[in-house]
């Protein structure tokens, strides 16, 4: 009897691995077939942000979001990228944008694991492997300042340095007074 389970551990064993390897090959020669993006990387875009493709809602963390592109890079793998028109330069902002976006793909079927923040000049890599609960809880300050903003109420003043480069500054509601 030992004999006979120890038998079934070992081609179990070696079947799961035969497996492993054949999914590795597939998904391998699957990246080969994606054509070049613009961006230097293979992948087939499966969301453009355009009329045709709708806003990307998460339910469960009421977040919404247009990323600008979404490839398909594997076979269960999305690429998320966010362009942006200025010539260099990644800021935390960016960082958090990116994360809602994954947050919303994933939620509409788009299992996002990595992105890119690109300007004119530099492409920065994001990571977005973490899980959604992972991105929401670097996100949450922010999305609870947005709410209250939505809701009329006046938040604290948060005078940064962010501000004194803000077109808006002379007209602001938020940092009045």
């Amino acid at each position: 009897m030992e004999y006979q389970i120890s038998y079934l551990v070992l081609v179990s064993s070696l079947l799961l691995t035969a497996l492993t390897a054949c999914w590795w090959a597939l998904n391998k020669i699957y990246k080969l077939t994606l054509p070049m993006t613009q961006f230097g990387f293979r992948g087939k875009l499966v969301y453009i942000d355009d009329n045709k493709h709708p806003v990307l809602l998460s339910h469960k963390y009421k977040l919404s979001s247009k990323p600008d592109f979404i490839f398909k890079t594997s076979l269960f793998r999305h690429t998320l990228v966010e362009h942006k028109s200025r010539y260099k330069g990644h800021y935390p902002s960016d960082d958090k944008q990116m994360y809602a976006s994954a947050i919303t793909a994933r939620e509409q079927g788009y299992p996002v694991s990595s992105g890119y923040l690109v300007t004119k000049s530099e492409l920065y890599p994001v990571k977005l492997s973490y899980s959604s609960a992972t991105l929401y809880r670097k996100i949450k300050n922010e999305v609870a300042y947005i709410n209250m903003i939505r809701q009329g109420k006046k938040p604290k003043c948060r005078k940064s340095a962010k501000c004194l480069v803000c077109f808006r500054r002379e007209n602001c509601e938020i940092n009045q007074g």
